[in-house]
């Protein structure tokens, strides 16, 4: 069974701050259960015993543990596409605001923790079914590279999404060890809560989570009401992420460049239709507002990224969300239809050519395709 451990680095913490530009947070209703503004008191409340604190050590060294082995499912959660900045930053794009984890090392059957996370802004975060990590060079030295550490999640009948917030409970099996998993968001408050529990002893692992709704204020109905046969894993689970990507321009099985559509009504139109606009791909539907159509387009250029996007330079542009390369469009409207026609440098000589069309009175539709050219993901390799 693997058991938490520590590495004590004598570095004073002054050398680890860096310069970061402030940004505002408010503390919002939902945050007023966590008394003083202190996640480890409030935390403390969970009712495991054998508490182990890792940053209690000392506030002027740097410790690493070998939780994201034992645990690589905490505080694994990831946004709409699929990705997360789990680091707690200062800056402007950061999401984190504070997060917090206690372990507790005395149960009988391994280790459990209490984790919890403020964000910024409360967006709806989502739990994936499968996560993994490698090892912990500090502890396993070279050969960490080589080992990996799974997590499987199961969800139970216990699942609630409403607009007020997000629950569940999972079962977990990782590094041979089951658990019971509770997860939690209301606006930009997140909380977990993992201990070893086999699904025979399930009715005493549903009076921890019980427990733990009422002492941390939480007061989740669907907790608080649920019964051991509610702990059965769900064979039609509802509430892990979706890829919302659609994969274009596959090479060795990869795709090379992956578009946020999946979600929206677009569906794949004919070869032949795609070949008679001269487009490499090619999407469409219909409403009782008129015709959507997308498309994609690679050509062929002299020039390097830094060239391309300087000779573009007078042109409006996004900026993609992963990566930072330069989108730059033009907007065409008639009182029918808007037209949007972008391009970006794409990959081995080439950019990429991006149309949209949509009915002029359809806001949404423009949010929609802005969000499109924003969140493209570009292959480097």
């Amino acid at each position: 069974m693997m058991h938490l451990s520590k590495f004590l680095l004598l570095i004073s913490a002054l050398f680890l701050v860096g310069c970061k530009k402030n940004r505002d947070f408010q503390w919002t209703s939902e945050l007023a259960i966590v008394e003083g503004k202190d996640l480890t008191k409030w935390l403390s409340k969970v009712p495991l015993s054998g508490k182990w604190d890792l940053q209690a050590d000392s506030s002027n060294n740097l410790v690493f543990s070998n939780q994201e082995q034992v645990f690589p499912f905490l505080g694994k959660v990831v946004n709409e596409e699929g990705t997360f900045n789990e680091r707690n930053e200062k800056g402007v794009g950061a999401e984190v605001f504070m997060k917090k984890s206690i372990f507790f090392q005395k149960q009988q059957k391994g280790d459990a923790f209490a984790h919890a996370i403020i964000l910024y802004e409360p967006k709806e975060f989502y739990l994936k079914s499968f996560v993994s990590t490698t090892g912990n060079v500090i502890f396993s030295g070279v050969d960490a590279i080589n080992e990996s550490y799974t997590a499987s999640l199961n969800e139970t009948h216990v699942f609630e999404n409403n607009d007020d917030y997000k629950t569940g409970i999972y079962w977990v099996s990782n590094n041979y060890n089951t658990y019971l998993f509770g997860h939690y968001q209301r606006g930009k408050l997140i909380f977990q809560i993992a201990f070893p529990c086999l699904k025979e002893e399930a009715k005493k692992g549903l009076a921890i989570l019980k427990q733990t709704s009422t002492s941390l204020n939480l007061n989740i109905p669907e907790w608080d009401r649920a019964s051991v046969d509610d702990l059965q894993i769900n064979q039609q689970p509802v509430g892990f992420w979706k890829d919302p990507f659609v994969g274009l321009y596959i090479e060795n099985f990869l795709p090379k460049l992956k578009v946020k559509i999946k979600k929206l009504p677009f569906k794949s139109q004919l070869i032949s239709l795609t070949k008679a606009k001269g487009v490499d791909f090619y999407y469409a539907y219909s409403n009782e507002l008129g015709n959507y159509d997308l498309s994609f387009t690679s050509k062929s250029t002299s020039l390097n990224q830094v060239d391309f996007e300087s000779s573009k330079r007078k042109n409006p542009f996004l900026t993609l969300k992963r990566g930072g390369r330069k989108l730059f469009y033009e907007e065409t409207s008639t009182p029918d239809k808007t037209v949007i026609d972008a391009e970006v440098f794409f990959r081995n000589s080439k950019t990429l050519i991006i149309k949209a069309g949509f009915p002029s009175r359809d806001t949404i539709a423009k949010i929609q395709v802005f969000d499109i050219l924003r969140s493209l993901q570009i292959s480097v390799y």
